[in-house]
């Protein structure tokens, strides 16, 4: 699965990198995108990983307001 990420790997720290992440998994997971960044932060969170839990969180945050702007035909539900 791919996560974008920084240039260098880093974690996304700009808003920018935050939307374009949100956008990219409600292009690929439509209604299930706010589960796979949630899954992500979790990930990070239970690794301490600080950092990296709230970057995704901000993710699942900005595809949670991504999927409440879209029409449902514009998603995908596959």
């Amino acid at each position: 699965m791919f996560f974008p990420m920084g240039p260098t790997g880093s974690a996304m720290s700009e808003q920018h990198d935050v939307e374009r992440a949100a956008a990219y998994l409600v292009q690929e997971y439509g209604e299930l995108a706010s589960l796979r960044a949630s899954l992500r932060a979790d990930w990070f969170r239970n690794s301490g990983n600080t950092g990296n839990y709230r970057t995704w969180s901000r993710v699942a945050a900005a595809v949670l307001e991504l999927l409440a702007t879209e029409k449902p035909d514009d998603r995908r539900t596959s």
